[in-house]
């Protein structure tokens, strides 16, 4: 079961202009009908022992446009939260609940609110690739991976760095030249950065990553820990 309806039609203007009725609207149309879906339809699939739910939410879960769809990326980020739940709950019983994070899509809807952001702000919009300036250790992995590279990649980490992938955590380099052999060879990804933010003593680099697995290409949030020019701590979220 896919559950895909969502959207936004809030006004530009920031928090203040998004009313109660606005904030209900949001969570009306992003987060509850994918609740009342999934207690509709869960009972048969746990009866079978069976079956797989995917909540499209979004990538403003994590990074989120405040202009005009505060309240919007507020309700994807309490599906991908409830979904979270809802999986632990139901695995155990066969189920498997997934969220898909789309990044930008550049809709004529899109389009529009961009250019209504530029206008207010003053500057331009210019339709093609997001350009993002993430620091330069963050570039010599995101160019290593696309390579393949793995002495490369290595060489952007810390003696001591830990990554955190898929649940599992690997610590030093030799098990993160493991890991990384083993999903280059399992994949053969290549990434495409969206956007880059500072935020907590990270950079977080929302990632479109293609490759040989179901569902590509997907959206992740890469969070990055740096210090003394290397990557200390990579957490790859979902």
């Amino acid at each position: 079961m896919i559950h895909n309806v969502g959207g936004s039609s809030a006004p530009s203007g920031g928090f203040i202009t998004v009313t109660d009725a606005l904030w209900q609207q949001a969570i009306d149309e992003n987060l509850l009908p994918a609740v009342r879906l999934d207690r509709g339809l869960l009972p048969s699939m746990i009866e079978r022992g069976a079956g797989v739910i995917i909540h499209i939410s979004s990538i403003q879960r994590t990074l989120p446009l405040y202009d005009s769809t505060l309240a919007y990326a507020a309700a994807k980020a309490a599906l991908t939260n409830y979904s979270k739940a809802l999986s632990n709950e139901v695995s155990p019983k066969g189920i498997r609940v997934m969220t898909v994070s789309p990044g930008f899509i550049e809709t004529d809807a899109a389009t529009r609110m961009i250019q209504r952001i530029a206008d207010k702000d003053k500057s331009d919009y210019v339709t093609g690739i997001m350009r993002i300036n993430p620091p330069p250790i963050i570039q010599s992995y995101i160019d290593a991976s696309n390579a393949h590279d793995v002495q490369s990649i290595l060489a952007c980490f810390a003696e001591s760095a830990t990554v955190r992938d898929e649940n599992t955590t690997h610590r030093g380099k030799i098990d993160i030249e493991r890991w990384l052999t083993t999903t280059i060879e399992k994949y053969k990804f290549q990434f495409k950065p969206l956007s880059a933010e500072e935020r907590h003593n990270e950079t977080i680099v929302a990632v479109q990553i293609s490759g040989t697995f179901p569902g590509s290409p997907i959206t992740l949030d890469y969070r990055f820990a740096i210090a003394n020019e290397k990557i200390a701590s990579l957490i790859i979220d979902s």
